[in-house]
């Protein structure tokens, strides 16, 4: 299975959201969106997903790639927390 690397405009946005929900109510879900790229060119096809880490108490979350791009709606995005993300093409 190839790795891809995922842009910075990810992690900012999961930061982003983290942030946002840990501001509120400590259960409730953040949206998640990004470009998914390899070597600056966006992957056609594909999936993500977002898997907690030890110490996050948040469901797993993914969504399917296409053309580059993924959106994880908020009432099916993780919460606050830190997260390992694995990508399928």
């Amino acid at each position: 299975m190839p790795h891809f690397l995922v842009n910075r405009r990810v992690l900012i946005t999961i930061f982003c959201c983290s942030l946002v929900s840990g501001c509120g109510e400590s259960r409730s879900r953040g949206a998640v969106s990004g470009i998914v790229t390899l070597d600056d060119v966006a992957i056609e096809t594909g999936s993500i997903s977002f898997i907690p880490l030890e110490g996050t108490n948040s469901p797993t979350s993914g969504a399917v790639i296409t053309l580059g791009k993924y959106e994880i709606p908020r009432e099916k995005g993780p919460m606050a927390g830190t997260f390992r993300h694995g990508q399928r093409a």
